[in-house]
């Protein structure tokens, strides 16, 4: 079974798969996004690890994401991702469709998610 596109984590470049990832997988990964250790991500923490990310997927260097890049992808959340339909994701489309799920996960709606808030927010997924 594939993972959902969910790519919160290890870099929200990608928390983790709802329902797959261990408590421990998600805390690692946040603890590796909160740059300054305060506990919270903010928007520039989120976003740099989103960048980190996507450059590390990128195994053939085009600045695009296939399908096949991203093991753990969704099909149809990939294409969802995908916003001109060409079977590629730019940065830019990936950084806008992670943007969404930040927010989305923003249940304080103060521009900062928290582990709890992600876990919610996860766990809401399911």
């Amino acid at each position: 079974m594939r993972r959902r596109f969910v790519w919160m984590g290890a870099a929200l470049g990608l928390l983790a798969a709802p329902g797959l990832a261990a408590a421990a997988e998600v805390e690692t990964a946040f603890a590796a996004m909160d740059a300054n250790g305060d506990g919270m991500l903010d928007v520039d923490e989120y976003v740099a690890s989103v960048v980190g990310h996507f450059a590390t997927l990128d195994a053939d260097g085009d600045r695009m994401l296939t399908l096949a890049e991203i093991d753990e992808a969704d099909p149809a959340e990939f294409a969802k991702a995908d916003r001109d339909g060409d079977g590629m994701l730019s940065l830019g489309e990936a950084v806008g469709d992670r943007m969404v799920r930040f927010f989305e996960a923003d249940a304080s709606r103060d521009g900062m998610v928290t582990l709890t808030e992600i876990n919610v927010y996860l766990e809401g997924l399911e």
